[in-house]
């Protein structure tokens, strides 16, 4: 068995990409296997990519014959890539704390907002330091 604990989905993924050891054989349980998170993982390479979107396409299949399918149809190469991220937008900080908004309404607000007003939330925000 791998030296990665049986409830870590980065094995599963791992072993659809480089290992190539069976994880289900091994003992992992059925219930670490997230499809969404695997084939959007899957999704992130031109060679694999095809069959991510057949388990996307064909989501009611049992988990083991989704694993299966993507044991058996991907060759074994590492890959990598970075997790995306939401970026953070310096403008919308300020904008959040004046009002008490969420992130979703400091979208909208920036939109109707000039940018004196934004400058002057930003002014009226800022904690510490001298100006």
């Amino acid at each position: 068995m791998s030296k990665k604990s049986p409830n870590d989905l980065f094995a599963i993924i791992d072993s659809l990409n480089h290992t190539k050891v069976h994880l289900f054989n091994e003992g992992y349980p059925e219930s670490v296997y997230k499809p969404f998170i695997v084939n959007k993982t899957l999704s992130n390479f031109s060679d694999t990519i095809m069959h991510a979107n057949e388990m996307n396409r064909r989501y009611h299949i049992p988990v083991k014959y989704q694993y299966e399918y993507l044991f058996n149809c991907i060759r074994k190469r590492k890959r990598f890539a970075k997790w995306l991220k939401k970026e953070k937008d310096e403008e919308l900080a300020p904008i959040m704390e004046y009002y008490g908004i969420s992130y979703r309404k400091a979208k909208e607000y920036v939109k109707l907002l000039t940018k004196e007003q934004i400058q002057k939330i930003a002014k009226e925000t800022q904690k510490g330091g001298v100006d």
